[in-house]
């Protein structure tokens, strides 16, 4: 899963959502420089991941455009998987997207000086340019698409990668239902024993 399905399983508690947020940015267990605050919504991420990478639906998904996406599908999964997020928000919360993703902001700036560099260069960026709110257009998903596709030192097709949503939106959009309810319903479980 990308940032905002990350944030929002983050089920509004400030600290795990910026560890689920910088979690990327830290490598292994390398936590010494981190607050323990932060290191339960780091751990918390990576179970998301781990059962998001397993999961039936989710690998069905990936398949649909591995042809030309290949060791990419899973990344530009993730992106299609929060567009459809923030697509069909209002099902998901009362609270509407661009105040949701603001309140993060704010949590993130309180924090930003206890934050990986790399997470802290980052930050400027995403509120500019209101990642996460973006999400919701193609043109949002298409300009991540296109970044992720610039930072990678590897050959990819992921700046193309809209075409393939295009091409699978209901399917994909299925896909994305079937699953992310049974990843919201493990995260329920799971946060409480962290």
């Amino acid at each position: 899963m990308n940032y905002l399905a990350h944030l929002y399983l983050s089920f509004n508690d400030p600290h795990i959502e910026v560890g689920n947020f910088i979690a990327d940015h830290v490598k292994g267990n390398n936590f010494e420089f981190l607050k323990d605050k932060f290191i339960r919504g780091i751990k918390y991420h990576r179970l998301i991941d781990s059962f998001t990478d397993q999961h039936p639906v989710y690998k069905k998904s990936c398949s649909r455009i591995r042809y030309n996406q290949r060791h990419y599908s899973p990344v530009a999964m993730d992106l299609f998987y929060d567009h459809f997020l923030a697509l069909h928000w209002e099902k998901f919360s009362d609270e509407p997207l661009k105040y949701y993703c603001q309140k993060f902001y704010t949590t993130l700036l309180a924090h930003k000086n206890e934050l990986p560099l790399n997470s802290q260069k980052i930050i400027p960026h995403l509120i500019k340019e209101n990642w996460f709110y973006h999400y919701k257009t193609v043109d949002g998903i298409q300009k991540s698409l296109k970044g992720i596709s610039n930072r990678s030192s590897y050959n990819n097709n992921l700046e193309f990668a809209i075409d393939d949503l295009f091409q699978h939106f209901e399917h994909l959009e299925q896909d994305f239902f079937c699953f992310f309810e049974d990843l919201t319903n493990y995260c329920k479980k799971e946060i409480t024993q962290l």
